[in-house]
């Protein structure tokens, strides 16, 4: 959580939470991955979707042996030199858009995460991608290789791969669906120094023949 979030204009407070998620740049197809890929198409319908989860879900991710908190500790700046690779940018003011790519492999093929960070996140890392790639992807020099050995660990039992119904038990009932995606939003009031703010976070799950190929989560802190 940061203080200075109290300075962020009333713009990126209306854009924040699901424009991190959804409103990436996209990529071509015929070019090596590096970029973030776009889960689903960002309208306004996405910004208003209701916040109904209880609880918050997704703050953290641990990759190969590092810890990463959402909007905490992770300076995306610091993180090539622990993984490699290179800082992409794209946009100014409240559309900038800062990101550490990384690629690896599991049991069931390639795939690659997006670490994050938004003008409304300073520093830090408020958001990150995971997807599944195939076996005919590419990947752009900037993008990290990681070990085999890595893998990615989210702090819930969910993962590329797990089937829909395995979503719906850990995560409950959508707060909102469009076809293959889902959407968990979640907010709740926090004081910090005496001024309240509120802290979203949101979850969203994009489904290909039945299971997760995609999983996009952003943490921001607002007032």
């Amino acid at each position: 959580m940061k203080p200075t979030a109290a300075l962020i204009l009333f713009c990126a407070v209306a854009c924040s939470t699901f424009a991190q998620t959804a409103a990436r740049p996209s990529e071509d197809k015929d070019l090596p991955i590096w970029r973030p890929q776009q889960v689903l198409k960002f309208d306004d319908d996405t910004l208003h979707i209701k916040a109904t989860v209880p609880k918050e879900m997704i703050a953290s991710l641990r990759v190969s042996d590092v810890t990463i908190r959402l909007e905490e500790d992770s300076e995306l700046e610091a993180l090539p030199a622990r993984f490699g690779g290179e800082i992409g940018s794209q946009g100014d003011a409240s559309e900038s858009l800062g990101w550490l790519c990384l690629h690896g492999v599991d049991a069931k093929g390639p795939w690659v995460l997006w670490l994050e960070s938004g003008e409304i996140d300073g520093p830090y890392v408020g958001a990150f991608l995971w997807r599944r790639g195939s076996h005919s992807s590419r990947f752009d020099d900037r993008c990290a290789a990681l070990p085999d050995t890595s893998k990615v660990e989210l702090p819930i039992d969910l993962g590329l791969g797990a089937s829909e119904a395995k979503v719906i038990q850990t995560l409950g009932r959508p707060s909102s669906r469009k076809g293959d995606i889902l959407f968990y939003k979640h907010e709740h009031n926090e004081s910090i120094r005496g001024e309240t703010f509120t802290s979203s976070n949101t979850v969203v799950v994009a489904l290909r023949h039945g299971v997760v190929h995609a999983i996009a989560v952003s943490k921001t802190t607002i007032n």
